[in-house]
């Protein structure tokens, strides 16, 4: 499966402990039809979230992204089966030739910008089951990318 990484380990009482690593890139933009909203867009799962500033909507796109993964694994389906319109693709493509970094931390709360973003999320799974109270790992790119001025 394109995107996805697994690492296996063995626990004391040997069982199998499975991780699935996933590389998410991740738009971030104002919405255009809702004035102070922002919209989040993870590409590589065709999810999609929203909150009232950019770091806001990468939150809430994190939580969608876990529960809906989460809930693919333990049924039996491939979370990489949806994945984004080519044109949100396109959108990612212009943006990393043509921007800019910026660090999310910097970000001020009424910069109007299209956010780039990738983040690594690593599942982990004891005999195909999600490991008992135990959410994903991620670990985010300390930089997005905006369209040049």
């Amino acid at each position: 499966m394109q995107g996805e990484q697994f690492v296996y380990t063995l626990n004391v009482m040997e069982t199998m402990a499975q991780k699935r690593v996933y590389s998410c890139w991740m738009l971030i933009e104002p919405a255009e039809d809702v004035p102070g909203l922002w919209v989040s867009h993870c590409l590589n799962f065709d999810v999609i979230a929203q909150g009232e500033n950019p770091l806001e909507a990468l939150e809430s796109l994190r939580e969608a992204v876990t529960l809906m993964v989460s809930d693919d694994l333990l049924n039996g389906r491939d979370p990489q089966e949806r994945v984004a319109p080519e044109e949100e693709w396109n959108k990612l493509a212009r943006i990393m030739k043509n921007g800019k970094p910026v660090k999310l931390s910097e970000l001020k709360p009424d910069q109007k910008v299209l956010l780039a973003t990738n983040e690594t999320v690593v599942f982990t799974y004891i005999d195909n089951h999600p490991a008992v109270n135990q959410m994903p790992q991620i670990a985010t790119s300390p930089v997005a990318y905006q369209p040049a001025a």
